[in-house]
């Protein structure tokens, strides 16, 4: 049976864009939620249904259903984290020369994923960031790399835009690409965390 790896997200565990420094220059990007890439089909903002039906048969797999039944409860307050490997899936020609996605949904739908492309021999080597960030202008028409912001000289950089943001990487000669929309959903789940345990104090009787 096709398994995938469904994590519940701990408060605090923003692996991407979330929690950054903020760059020192505005980003160049007045592009729309709307407009935001789609990374073959994937995009910010899809529900979780319209998601695990790009990969046939995730949504039954026990982890995956698991984690989505368990979303609104403490402590994931509406955020659940996954990860799928498109390679176990029919659709996998669809994904070709990608190795993973790391998803993140709030409320149902999706507000954060990682796109973690092969790397060599299967893929690329990508020693200069914004050879990598040309490849992605070419892709999906966003502005180019000299309107991304580095990550404290890092192989990194940043691309805020009007509702969403980006960040492309370069981490071990390898690429990935981070799409986040505005709503910081380790934030929301931290802010419902903090409403819960209040009321759970003024609710106590010693």
């Amino acid at each position: 049976m096709k398994t995938v790896f469904a994590l519940t997200i701990f408060l605090g565990a923003a692996s991407a864009v979330y929690g950054q420094p903020a760059p020192t220059q505005p980003s160049q990007c007045s592009l729309k939620l709307a407009q935001a890439p789609a990374v073959r089909g994937i995009k910010l903002g899809m529900s979780a249904e319209d998601l695990l039906a790009a990969f046939p048969g995730s949504a039954g797999e026990d982890g995956i259903r698991l984690s989505l039944s368990k979303a609104d409860n403490y402590p994931n307050f509406g955020v659940v984290g996954m990860n799928i490997v498109p390679a176990r899936y029919s659709t996998k020609e669809r994904f070709a020369g990608i190795g993973y996605f790391n998803f993140v949904i709030l409320d149902g739908r999706v507000a954060q994923y990682e796109v973690h492309y092969l790397p060599a021999p299967q893929g690329p080597t990508w020693r200069d960031i914004d050879d990598f960030i040309a490849k992605l202008v070419e892709a999906f028409h966003v502005p180019a790399a000299k309107d991304w912001t580095p990550i404290q000289q890092s192989a990194m950089k940043d691309l805020k835009c009007d509702g969403f943001q980006l960040r492309a990487s370069t981490v071990n000669l390898q690429g990935s690409l981070t799409l986040a929309t505005v709503d910081a959903p380790f934030k929301v789940q931290k802010d419902r965390l903090a409403v819960f345990e209040a009321k759970a104090r003024r609710d106590f009787r010693p």
